[in-house]
C-alpha cells in the first residue's frame, strides 16, 4: 500500500474476520479529530476500521456522489444546497485575536490583520499611536485557528515570521507579560485571565454565540456529509466525537463544539 503527500489512509482497529467493511472517508480538511476518536473506541473495544484520505473539496463531492466514500468531512460553508439536509455538524473553528490588556487597541478591520501578520505593518504606529515593533505570535500553519485565518484574512499572502507555539494557552500567557504581542491563537472555551483581552474583528466580537451563530468573521463550522445509505460505523464513530468522552480531546484539537 503506497501512501504519498496530502493522503493519510489508517487502521482504526485490527481487520479481523467477520468485521463490517471499512469506513471510508474522504477529508478535505485535514482533520485529525476522527482519527482520535477512533483510536479511542478502539482501546475502549468498540473498533471501527475505516481509511482516510485528504482530497480538494471537488474530488471528494465527486467521490461521494458515485459512492467511492462513506462521508466527507467539509466546512459547512462549502457544501452545495443539495447536500446540506445530509449534514451533521461536529465542530465549530474560530481564530481569535489576542492580546495585552494594557495594549489600548481592541479591535482591527480584516485588512489591518492582514498588513499587520504579512509583516506589511511592522510598527504599533498606526494602529495604537506607540511606537513599538509589534511582536507577532501564532500558532502552527496545520491548526484549525491559522488555516481558517490564512483561508479568510490572509488570501494568497504570506505569513511574516512570528513566534510559533502550538499550545494556545502558552501563547496568551506570553501576550500576559508583553504589552506589544499580537496572538493568533484559537477561540479557547474560556474566559481570559485578567491580563488578556480578544480582540474584536470587523466590530464583531469572539463570544461564544457569536462565534456558534456565524456572525463573528473568523469562524466555520466542520460538518460530515453522509452518503445517502448511511453507514452504521459512521454514524458511530460521529455519535462518539459528540459524547462527553469526547470533550476535552475536542478542545485539544482547537475546536469547539457546535
Amino acid at each position: 500500500m503506497k501512501f504519498f503527500a496530502g493522503t493519510v489512509l489508517f487502521f482504526c482497529a485490527l481487520l479481523l474476520a467477520g468485521q463490517e467493511p471499512v469506513l471510508r472517508i474522504a477529508d478535505t480538511l485535514g482533520d485529525t479529530l476522527f482519527r482520535a476518536a477512533a483510536i479511542q473506541m478502539a482501546l475502549a473495544g468498540k473498533n471501527i476500521t475505516c481509511t482516510q484520505e485528504q482530497m480538494t473539496e471537488e474530488k471528494a463531492l465527486a467521490a461521494l456522489q458515485k459512492g467511492d466514500v462513506d462521508l466527507v468531512l467539509i466546512h459547512r460553508s462549502r457544501v452545495p444546497e443539495k447536500w446540506q439536509s445530509r449534514c451533521r455538524d461536529y465542530g465549530v473553528e474560530a481564530a481569535m485575536i489576542g492580546m495585552n490588556a494594557q495594549n489600548s487597541r481592541h479591535k482591527f478591520t480584516s485588512r489591518e490583520l492582514a498588513e499587520a501578520f504579512s509583516g506589511w505593518k511592522r510598527s504599533w504606529l498606526t494602529l495604537n499611536g506607540s511606537d513599538f515593533q509589534i511582536h507577532l505570535m501564532r500558532q502552527p500553519d496545520t491548526a484549525p485557528a491559522v488555516r481558517i485565518f490564512q483561508r479568510k484574512i490572509m488570501g494568497k499572502r504570506r505569513f511574516a515570521p512570528a513566534f510559533i507555539r502550538e499550545n494556545p494557552l502558552e501563547l496568551l500567557r506570553l501576550a500576559e507579560v508583553n504589552e506589544h504581542a499580537l496572538v493568533l491563537t484559537c477561540r479557547p472555551d474560556m474566559e481570559l485571565a485578567i491580563g488578556l483581552r480578544a480582540a474584536e474583528v470587523d466590530g464583531v466580537y469572539p463570544s461564544l454565540e457569536n462565534v456558534k451563530n456565524g456572525r463573528y468573521p473568523l469562524s466555520d463550522r466542520r460538518t460530515v456529509i453522509f452518503r445517502e445509505k448511511k453507514v452504521p460505523a459512521g454514524e458511530r464513530l460521529l455519535e462518539f466525537i459528540l459524547s462527553p468522552a469526547m470533550e476535552k480531546t475536542v478542545a485539544e484539537h482547537g475546536l469547539i463544539r457546535p
